[in-house]
């Protein structure tokens, strides 16, 4: 059974969204600590893609699947609870290419991006990665 994209999305569901292996694209260099981070820039988009957890599970695969054709990204999850507190929607928008794609939409100010990248939980990170 495919979940259909009127199906909710409950707040505990986590969202995963590919960060790519370069500075200034998903990654900072933390000077101070000699390390990298996650950069807030990872959630600007007004309308971010993202898998939408229950939709990988109902297919059969696990987070990391979402790298399959990206061995060299990693990987971030939020939860929804964390999108919606920051005044963000969550939609699922499935592809032909990927039945888990979902949206979270809505403005995303300075404030609301540095939140949602502290309290991003890293799947897959590099092994340089600044820990605060």
């Amino acid at each position: 059974m495919t979940l259909s994209i009127d199906e909710p999305v409950g707040d505990e569901v986590e969202l995963y969204r590919r960060v790519l292996p370069e500075l200034g694209l998903g990654l900072v260099e933390d000077k101070n600590r000699d390390r990298v981070r996650l950069s807030s820039a990872v959630f600007a988009p007004q309308e971010m893609s993202v898998l939408i957890e229950d939709a990988l599970r109902e297919d059969g695969r696990v987070p990391l699947d979402a790298l399959a054709n990206f061995p060299d990204d990693f990987l971030i999850a939020i939860t929804v609870l964390v999108a919606r507190s920051q005044s963000q929607t969550v939609v699922r928008s499935p592809t032909e290419v990927e039945p888990a794609h979902g949206d979270v939409i809505g403005k995303k100010t300075r404030g609301r991006r540095r939140e949602m990248a502290r309290r991003a939980r890293w799947v897959k990170e590099p092994v340089d990665l600044c820990v605060d």
